[in-house]
Order: structure tokens, then sequence, then C-alpha cells
């Protein structure tokens, strides 16, 4: 049964408003040592690259050139060279071959459409020069030569051959004075796109990377350069850390780096303090994670292993004010930078950190969230059943050797999500999974049973409960709102018998019904039932949930609902995470 809050004269129950707004944000200011630029992995590990192509100076970017150099510890890039081209492709110094098609390939193995090749060898001219122009001198005297920057000195390079003996036959038939020579491991070659001419090459071991910054067509521009259908700011660096193919790293200015994160992880469309909320968290999130993935040579991904960043290929005006308007701002936890976290969808309640993750940190507790339920999220409600036969066939899937399943006990955490499964088979076995491995072992997509976020019950149909959840008596709803689903009295104002509107507050809320006045709890219905630690049997289990994502700190359903209903940035980041507050670097 639903019970509805109606409107009546002088009635304590009547509702007025709802969560009216907050006031300007207060930003404190502290050393939080943030770095200015962040280096941001696009293509590594098992996704690494034989080529990677730059388009800088077309109709559809910003630009023109490049210059080639390296940037140091600081992110600061230093030029040793540079070109005019506006196409360019990096490659491994290994023979390769060049395709026909559009996409300007250049692959290890001949196909049948291949166009031309690029040999690894060279033939190298005996000195070595102190400085660029010296070696462009040089390079001016001979058809087909580059420069190799290679542990801080210029060497000049002729020609590119598939071996050594075709170089020095070459070099003989020229009267080139040389030997052959190939690059290392490291090796980096610049040709320009779509053909066997090479720009540069650059070589200094492990000790630095081949950095290209695009060159702007005036003081002060901002170039934007094209690599792989997305447009970026900032420089990129190559690496060949594995020996073979390319890592290839965007080293870009934080601010421009959240403009490119937070179209990718919240709506456009949505309102201006939530995605002020998104701005702040990313940006926190970046600064926090500096070096995560060092062994790769840089911060954080461009996936949701981090945050998805795509680049400056979908902007807008609310992102370019919700990124303006917080710039420079993070979030801070006894004036350091704190550990954020960001989910969809909470389904109800956000969680403890250790209840997902490992480790329990002041600022990441659960919370119950009376805003999500104001808006529709796409993960409102999700359920499917079980048979014990299923059960097992799931974990033994995984590698685990249970047999029959006998019961499932869930364990819940104060907020009510799960914190733990416990799997009790005939062999007289228990299986226990906590944390996010809880809310994942019986995930399974392929029959259509997938597990969404922690937030979630598992109910056997036999099991005798023995606990009754109180009350029973359903949803609560304010009147004229159907979708509005009470489940606080906080934020609530009421019309007292003195005709001024008073703050409601606790879960406890009583009301005038159809069957007169009752006290109803508010927290305990949208609660529902949760039966903490009784073990669950049956021939089936039904599992019910709400809510998408690791439930640690930021709903951003919530921060939409939030924003909807007349809060600040501000307000939000302080409701998901306990005892923050927003900083700015000194």
């Amino acid at each position: 049964m639903k019970f509805r809050i109606v409107p009546l004269a002088l009635a304590f129950a009547l509702l007025i408003s709802l969560f009216p707004a907050s006031g300007e944000a207060y930003v404190a200011s502290y050393s939080l040592n943030v770095p200015a630029y962040a280096k941001v992995g696009l293509y590594y590990g098992s996704g690494d690259l034989v080529y990677a192509n730059l388009l800088n100076g077309s109709e559809n970017s910003v630009g023109h050139g490049y210059k080639f150099g390296y940037f140091d510890a600081a992110r600061n890039f230093f030029s040793v060279a540079d070109t005019d081209a506006t196409a360019i492709t990096m490659v491994k110094d290994r023979n390769l071959y060049i395709t026909r098609d559009s996409n300007n390939r250049y692959v290890d193995t001949a196909t049948s459409d291949f166009m031309g090749t690029l040999g690894c060898y060279h033939i190298r001219l005996p000195y070595s020069y102190a400085s660029y122009a010296e070696a462009r001198d040089v390079v001016a005297l001979y058809t087909g030569s580059f420069i190799l920057f290679e542990n801080w000195t210029y060497s000049v390079m002729v020609g590119n051959y598939f071996s050594a003996s075709e170089a020095v036959a070459d070099a003989a038939a020229r009267g080139i004075t040389g030997t052959a020579y190939s690059g290392s491991d490291r090796t980096v070659t610049v040709v320009e796109t779509g053909t066997s001419h090479i720009l540069f090459e650059f070589d200094c071991g492990s000790a630095l990377s081949l950095g290209i910054m695009p060159k702007p067509d005036y003081e002060g521009q901002k170039p934007l350069t094209w690599f792989k259908g997305y447009k970026y700011y900032g420089g990129f660096q190559y690496s060949r850390l594995s020996g073979n193919n390319i890592t290839v790293v965007n080293v870009v200015a934080i601010e421009d780096y959240i403009m490119g994160v937070l179209p990718y992880e919240m709506s456009v469309s949505w309102p201006l303090e939530a995605l002020k909320a998104q701005a702040v968290c990313a940006r926190t999130y970046a600064a926090q994670n500096v070096g995560k993935h060092g062994a790769y040579g840089f911060d954080i991904c461009a996936t949701t292993d981090c945050q998805v960043y795509r680049g400056q290929n979908v902007t807008g005006d609310s992102i370019t004010q919700a990124v303006a308007e917080t710039a420079g701002q993070y979030v801070t936890y006894g004036a350091a930078i704190a550990a954020v976290y960001y989910h969809s969808a909470d389904g109800g309640a956000t969680e403890n950190s250790e209840n997902v993750f490992a480790n329990p940190l002041p600022h990441l507790k659960g919370v119950i969230d009376p805003y999500e339920s104001t808006v529709k999220t796409g993960h409102d409600l999700w359920t499917f059943t079980y048979t014990p036969q299923q059960m097992k066939e799931r974990l033994n899937a995984k590698g685990y050797a249970v047999g029959d399943i006998l019961s499932v006990t869930p364990v819940y955490t104060d907020v009510g999500n799960i914190f733990s499964l416990a799997f009790k088979d005939s062999n007289g076995k228990t299986f226990i999974f906590k944390q996010r491995t809880a809310a994942t072992i019986l995930s399974w997509a392929a029959e259509n049973k997938e597990i969404f976020s922690q937030r979630f019950t598992l109910v056997g149909n036999t099991t005798v409960n023995a606990v009754v959840p109180a009350p029973s008596s359903g949803p609560v709803y304010i009147a004229g709102a159907e979708d509005t689903e009470l489940t606080s009295a906080n934020g609530l104002y009421a019309i007292g018998g003195s005709g001024i509107a008073e703050p409601l507050a606790g879960s406890a809320i009583t009301v005038i019904t159809s069957g007169g006045m009752q006290t109803l709890n508010l927290a305990a219905i949208a609660e529902g039932p949760r039966d903490s630690g009784i073990p669950q049997t049956g021939t089936s289990f039904t599992i019910t949930g709400s809510g998408w994502g690791h439930n640690v700190g930021m709903s951003q359903h919530g921060a939409r609902a939030m924003a909807l209903l007349g809060y600040s940035y501000e307000d939000i980041i302080r409701f998901y995470f306990t005892g923050v507050e927003l900083a700015t670097n000194v």
C-alpha cells in the first residue's frame, strides 16, 4: 500500500519546499603539489601500436607542423628539431610495409595491397654534431637523408633499406662514406604519413622518450591535433617500452584534460552544478593518481579503469563553464588531496570504501541517498532468479569446485548494501566472497543475470526469515509528485499550526492518511527487507537490486538529482564525501 502526504491547511505535514539551494562554495588554499600537466595513456600494453598518425594544420584542426624533443620529469617540453609537415606518422624502427588503404597503415608483414616499404637500415655518415642547425646543413647535401637524435648528439642518416648489405651497396654506388646502421629497440622513426620519407629519428634509450609538440600558427594559440579520430590539445610522447611497438601518451594541461573527460563521464545536457561537481571530482582523481601507470610512462589511462578521456571532440558551453568555474579546485581532506571515486548510480545508498575495496578512508563513508530516486537512472530496478544448479554452474565456471548448493547467506552493510555471500554446498564446504567479489561472483551477462552494483538482496523462496522487517507499509510519496518517493524527512519543510514553515528531520514522520494519523519510518521503508546473516534456501533464489557501479563516493545520477533540486556543486561533494572541503593549490 502507498501512503501519500496530502495538502491540509495548517497541518504539520504539508510539504512546501524541497531542498532549498545553498550559497556559493567556500574554497580554501593549500600547498597541494599537483602537476600542471597530466600524462594520459592512449595506447599501451597489449594495445601498443606499430604506427601512430598525427594530423595538424587541416581545415578541422588548429596549428601547423611539429617540434620534436622530449618531456622532462616536470612535464616541460624541450625541442631538439622540427618540421613543417602537417601529417606525420611515428613507427618503430623496423622493416615495415606501407599499405594502399586510406588509413595509411604501416604493417610488419607484406599484404597483397602494399604499395611500398620502409626499411630500418640506413647509411650513417661518419660525423656527429652538437646542434640541430649543423646537422640540418648536412642533410641538405644528400637526397633521402634525415637527422637522428641519439643520446644528446645529432647524426645524419641516408636512405632506408631492408638489410645492411643493401645499405652498404647503395653507399658504394652513390660514393657516400658511411656505415650500415639500424637503431636500437628503443628507436622511434618519424615519417611523412603514407610515404617512406623519414623526417627524424629519436633514440635516447630508456632515459628519454620522443616528445612531439604541435606548432601554433601564432603566439598564444592552442593547437589541436587529430589522432585516431579524436582531437587533442597538448603534446604527445612515444616510447617503445616493450622493445617492439609504440606506447602513445597525451601530455596535456590539466584543465584541458578535464575538458576531455567531462562530456564522456556525464551528459552535457545535465545541470551545471552536477557538471561542476563532476569536474572537481575528475580533477581530484587525476591529481590523486599521478603515476598510477608509471610502469608505462604515464599517470592515468583514457578508459574506465581510470576516467574516460577522448580529447576535444565533444564540447559545449556547459562543459566550458563547468571547467572554468571550478578551475584549479580539488577535493581535500585534512589539507591533502582526497581519494575520490564516483559511479553512475548508487541505487539508494553509497558505501564505505572498506566494504567495497580494501582500505577504510574517513571521507569515503556510505550514506543513504534520498536524492537519486527523484530521477530515472536507467538502472532503478533489476531482478532475476537463480536455481541452485545454475549457481553451481556459475561458480564452477569461475574455477570454484562447488558441489550442490544447499544455502546462500547474504551479509549486508549498515546501509543495506551487500557485503558478502557465503555458499554452503553438499560437500560440507562453505565458499565466502566479500566486497566487490560478492557483487560480481554471480553476474552472468550471457544468461541476462547481471549484477550492476552492490545494492541488491538475495532471497531464497523457502527461507523462513528470523527477522521481520518493519514497517511493511510501503513507499511514501509527495502528493502530486508520483516520481518523488520519500526516504527521509531531512530537507522537507512543513507549515505548522503557527503558519511558519519549519524544517523536518530524521526518518520518522507522522502523516494524515485515509486511515487516520500514522507515524512512518521512511528510512526503513526505503531500505526494504535486509535479512543479514540469515541462510537463504529454496529451489530458487531471487536477486533484486538497483544502481550501477561500485557504490563508493559520488553517484553521478545522484549529483544530477541534487542539482535539479537546487543544490550547489559544493553541496553535492560534501554530501557524498564526508568531512571534505574544496581547495586550490598555492
